[in-house]
């Protein structure tokens, strides 16, 4: 990367702070978090000249104006998970509720996704069966890196798993008793 690329993304990402009113300690909290994701609340404290009580109420704050979230990056390769990619129409915000999504967004021609499943069936089928119409629906062969999501036990993909006519393929809604994988069954 040039420099001068690299001083247009700070500047971006400076402008963005600005638009969302971030005061200097969150913008600062933000920083410590990008260069360390592990980072403690006493060392955030520390840091930035504030208590430990004082970073865990600014903590809260940004996690609820969705600045940041609780979950930590997952390697999906090193837990053997299948990935796909979908392209279609869809409610995005019902996407989210599914513990089989990762990570989607809206275009103007329709929505991309990207699913988990613990098998290539399930992540294939779940898109299909989620969204409104779908396009086009691959696996992904191949994928070098994390994703910043947690695993949630619940959700809801707006269907029954008796009537889902994928069910048999995808594995079934963790939290449920159709669901029959292992990844999200707690002992």
């Amino acid at each position: 990367m040039r420099s001068d690329e690299g001083i247009l993304i700070v500047y971006k990402l400076h402008l963005y702070l600005i638009r969302v009113e971030l005061d200097n300690i969150d913008k600062q909290v933000l920083f410590l978090f990008s260069k360390d994701p592990d980072i403690c609340q006493q060392a955030l404290a520390q840091h930035v000249g504030v208590t430990q009580p004082a970073i865990c109420l600014r903590l809260q704050k940004l996690k609820k104006r969705g600045i940041i979230n609780e979950g930590h990056d997952i390697n999906f390769n090193a837990l053997g998970m299948k990935l796909s990619l979908a392209k279609g129409q869809g409610n995005l915000e019902k996407l989210k509720k599914s513990p089989y999504f990762v990570a989607g967004f809206e275009t103007k021609t329709g929505l991309t996704g990207i699913f988990c499943g613990e098998n290539e069936e399930t992540a294939k089928a779940v898109p299909k069966m989620m969204m409104k119409t779908t396009t086009s629906v691959e696996a992904i062969a191949s994928f070098d890196g994390n994703f910043g999501i947690r695993l949630r036990k619940k959700g809801e993909c707006g269907l029954s798993c008796k009537k889902c006519k994928a069910y048999g393929k995808c594995l079934g809604l963790p939290g449920t008793k159709w669901y029959v994988g292992k990844l999200w069954k707690v002992a």
